[in-house]
């Protein structure tokens, strides 16, 4: 078959370019035009030379390139020479080189489709390098220019509770904590207990804890079997908790954590996410590149109130009714030296409890500041000498009293010092000494199991620093003890804020603070927020929620209605059932109910005012936290005794002895308290008209 024949050199030009690989040198370009004269594959007619005038002629920054043909009818060759400008064909210009190339290229346009280049032997000894991909624009680019746009939520959010069980086990804290997250966060994983459609839509979570709220109150034995919900109305639901009749369809089984031997904490166990690897990678190797000092170690307000120290006046936060008069306060002087000491006392037992045996002060470079012996003024009745290394031969002329060992320790450390210490809340109770700046190992460093469990001083000194310490039986040493805690935070500073933390869980609040709001105020997006309203101080600890005390169940739901428009996701707690039930002490000596039938009909009042206060397309959850206690604290308190006695004398008192059936006893009381329930509904809207919302 004949090649079509080319009128000029465009052509040529165009098809070479198509051909051409930018990252390629002149030379090799050179060289590939030069394979491709082996086999003749068009004619140029003599009429049609591109050398029109000496104007034309290549230039030094040009190269030529000699077209061959043989005529199969004479068989002589002619040649013609075409400038090439490599130039243009790098900088992808399609078409001839010579000063009339407009033109020729308008006549191109004219030409015949039969007249085009064959390309077949062009390409037929040429080395073909595919063209590397262009990239694809991220589709957030593209938005980016986009005019942001009106939701309408024509459809409100519905809800539907399984009544099948596929897990074949009980609902937990986790699955209620996967379904707030689900409801208020971009999380990807949903609820196993119900289907909710156009989650986009619900506005907020009310959670209300009722600890206190069992199966027994709906004439229930036990949950344990139970793995479905069951209908309220098949329940002996109390006529005074009619709320729960009007609002609620279905009472559904829920196991609180623990293990054989106790229950772990409900709350802990709803609001703490566990971390993905990518998560604690990324945050280790952020800790890693933050530069921390003393100061950063620093105890919050909120961690003094809640490990049990006692509160300084000069402490930063609401502390009014916290400061005691029973503890001397360390004073602001000035002094010369180190400004950050490190304390340890040792304490044995008389009948009252712990006594003051011996105190330690070292400074910042392990220097002792002070040491003293201490007789305490009670009889002691157990030295404890395996822990406390004291003995009845040591205090036998001792006459340093407990003030003195104050004093000591007040004339030394001012109250703008730094205080360290491993669970130093127990020294400074016994000391009866308060001080605003404390730095704990015991809070520093996590235990391997995670918080609230806390590693002792010895295994974190083997662990972090390959030290043994509290060695034989001659007990601890209260000045090495001083000195570990120094070194370990020394060689926490120069880790990171992270170093010897179980990095297993984040914050239920601050994974919601990490998702904005639907609506945008000022046009400014604004992060969603959370708020806890219960007996706990309103402390500002390291998570992001807002937090309110009170000392009333009446007081939660008064605050509930002021503030629960503000917040996305909200955490009530009412107490008056579980101490009227004897679950716990009642230790906000709250005025409580005569009888049961009171307490329900408080209870129905409260959560009724709750339900009516919370905003349309909202999901209120009511659980009870956890079963029946008062069998696994008579249990657990049984246990420690006997163990007190055995390692003091091998109980020569003869208190009960723990046996195999207590310890099975103590599992059975367990599962009883770990025997929980819960309820759900979606509130939903009476207006049911379209809101805009802008995204």
């Amino acid at each position: 078959m004949a090649s079509p024949t080319v009128q000029d050199d465009a052509d040529v030009h165009r098809s070479v370019a198509r051909l051409s690989i930018t990252e390629e040198s002149n030379d090799e370009r050179a060289k590939f035009l030069q394979s491709i004269k082996r086999k003749p594959s068009f004619s140029v007619p003599e009429s049609e030379s591109v050398f029109e005038s000496p104007t034309n002629s290549p230039t030094k920054e040009q190269s030529s390139v000699a077209i061959m043909e043989e005529s199969p009818e004479s068989g002589s060759s002619k040649s013609s020479v075409a400038p090439f400008n490599f130039a243009n064909v790098e900088n992808g210009i399609e078409g001839s080189t010579t000063a009339n190339g407009a033109s020729r290229r308008k006549k191109n346009k004219k030409k015949k489709k039969g007249e085009r280049l064959d390309l077949e032997l062009l390409t037929e000894n040429a080395e073909i390098v595919p063209i590397k991909k262009q990239k694809r624009r991220r589709s957030s680019v593209l938005q980016s220019s986009q005019v942001r746009r009106k939701k309408f939520l024509s459809e409100n959010p519905t809800f539907e509770l399984y009544l099948t069980n596929e897990k074949n086990k009980k609902w937990s804290f986790t699955d209620l904590r996967v379904f707030i997250m689900s409801m208020l966060t971009d999380f990807r994983l949903y609820p196993h207990f119900c289907r909710v459609e156009n989650r986009v839509s619900v506005d907020q979570v009310i959670f209300v804890f009722v600890p206190g709220l069992t199966s027994k109150d709906f004439g229930l034995t036990s949950l344990q079997e139970q793995l479905v919900p069951i209908k309220i109305e098949d329940t002996s639901c109390p006529d005074e908790l009619d709320v729960l009749k009007k609002h609620f369809d279905y009472l559904v089984p829920l196991q609180a954590p623990g293990s054989k031997k106790s229950i772990f904490s409900c709350y802990h166990a709803l609001v703490n996410v566990p971390l993905t690897k990518n998560e604690k990678k990324k945050m280790m190797s952020d800790s890693k590149k933050q530069k921390i000092t003393f100061d950063d170690l620093l105890l919050t307000f909120g961690e003094l109130v809640s490990h049990g120290y006692p509160i300084h006046p000069e402490t930063a936060g609401d502390k009014t009714e916290l400061v005691s008069d029973q503890f001397l306060p360390t004073k602001n002087f000035e002094h010369e030296g180190c400004t950050t000491f490190a304390l340890d006392c040792e304490m044995c037992r008389a009948k009252s409890g712990k006594v003051l045996t011996r105190v330690s002060l070292t400074d910042f470079d392990g220097n002792v500041i002070v040491d003293e012996l201490v007789k305490p003024e009670e009889e002691i009745v157990d030295y404890v000498t395996k822990y406390s290394g004291i003995s009845e031969e040591m205090l036998k002329d001792v006459k340093t009293t407990f003030e003195d060992a104050r004093q000591l320790v007040i004339k030394h450390v001012s109250s703008k010092d730094i205080l360290i210490g491993h669970s130093l809340e127990s020294d400074l109770n016994t000391l009866k000494i308060s001080h605003p700046k404390i730095i704990d190992t015991a809070l520093c460093f996590d235990h391997p199991r995670g918080p609230p469990a806390k590693a002792s001083l010895k295994s974190l000194m083997e662990l972090h620093l390959d030290e043994k310490i509290q060695e034989g039986s001659a007990g601890h040493d209260s000045i090495e003890d001083a000195k570990s805690c120094m070194e370990l935070v020394k060689l926490k500073i120069a880790n990171g804020l992270l170093f010897g933390k179980v990095l297993n869980e984040a914050s239920l609040f601050d994974k919601i603070a990490q998702t904005n709001k639907m609506r945008i105020v000022n046009g400014v997006k604004t992060p969603k927020t959370s708020l806890v309203i219960d007996y706990t101080p309103a402390i500002k600890s390291r998570s992001c929620e807002q937090r309110i005390q009170c000392t009333t169940d009446d007081q939660v739901v008064e605050n509930f209605k002021l503030h629960r428009k503000e917040d996305d996701f909200v955490l009530l707690k009412l107490r008056e059932l579980e101490f009227f039930k004897g679950f716990t002490e009642n230790s906000m000596n709250m005025k409580l109910p005569e009888t049961l039938s009171e307490a329900y009909a408080n209870l129905n009042r409260r959560l009724d005012a709750i339900y009516d206060t919370t905003s349309e397309n909202s999901f209120i959850i009511i659980s009870s936290g956890n079963g029946d206690l008062k069998e696994m604290f008579k249990l657990q308190a049984m246990y420690r005794e006997y163990q007190h006695e055995f390692e003091k004398d091998g109980n020569q008192k003869g208190v009960e002895p723990w046996t195999d059936e207590k310890v099975e006893e103590l599992a059975k009381a367990v599962e009883k308290a770990k025997d929980a329930l819960f309820f759900i509904a979606l509130k939903k809207p009476l207006d049911k008209s379209e809101e805009a919302i802008e995204e």
